[in-house]
């Protein structure tokens, strides 16, 4: 079983990159957070992966870091869930928003959830409420601890997304700057939406 991979980015085609390891290029599917955290292609990359493997097929899941490679285990271990459908939700919430969600029994969050309805989300809620409680993330009481946040990093990782939808850098840069200055706050999504919605 491949667990990680170490390389170069090759190029990032629509959910997934390729990442070329000692000659030989290894398609991995990554959630939208995760590739926009990986930079352009030529860059040095190091990703946590999952082996899916089935009778006609061998996918390889690819996350960031290790926390989100977590969250999608478990989200593997509910019902009707498959790995698809773990990495859609990932990319519709970060990891750790996710399990906050989860752990705040926040059904009317999961729902906004691109492909997420009601009964999965229902779902997600009744088996892992308790489950997520084992990933460290988030203590006994309940509530997630905010995690670090820079504006910086922020900036380069909503730039990276842009430029991986295709728009350039030099339209992409005043713009990602200007978001962030009315958004600041704003989740990741929130903030990539409101840039679409100022390049078109």
């Amino acid at each position: 079983m491949i667990a990680t991979l170490r390389g170069k980015i090759v190029r990032k085609i629509d959910g997934a990159a390729i990442i070329e390891c000692m000659g030989v290029g290894y398609l991995v599917t990554m959630s939208a957070h995760s590739l926009a955290k990986l930079g352009l292609p030529g860059a040095d990359v190091f990703v946590d992966v999952h082996t899916h493997v089935r009778e006609d097929q061998l996918a390889l899941f690819g996350f960031a870091d290790a926390f989100e490679k977590d969250v999608f285990q478990l989200l593997l271990s509910v019902s009707g869930v498959g790995p698809k459908m773990a990495v859609n939700v990932l990319s519709g919430m970060p990891a750790d928003a996710l399990v906050q969600a989860i752990a705040s029994e926040n059904l009317a969050v999961l729902t906004k959830i691109p492909g997420v309805g009601k009964k999965t989300a229902e779902r997600l809620l009744l088996e892992l409420k308790t489950a997520v409680k084992t990933l460290g993330a988030v203590p006994a009481s309940g509530s997630a601890p905010s995690l670090p946040r820079t504006l910086a990093g922020v900036h380069a990782e909503l730039v990276s997304a842009l430029v991986n939808l295709g728009y350039k850098p030099v339209l992409v840069e005043p713009v990602a700057e200007k978001v962030l200055k009315e958004h600041a706050q704003a989740p990741f999504e929130q903030l990539v939406r409101e840039a679409l919605q100022r390049l078109r």
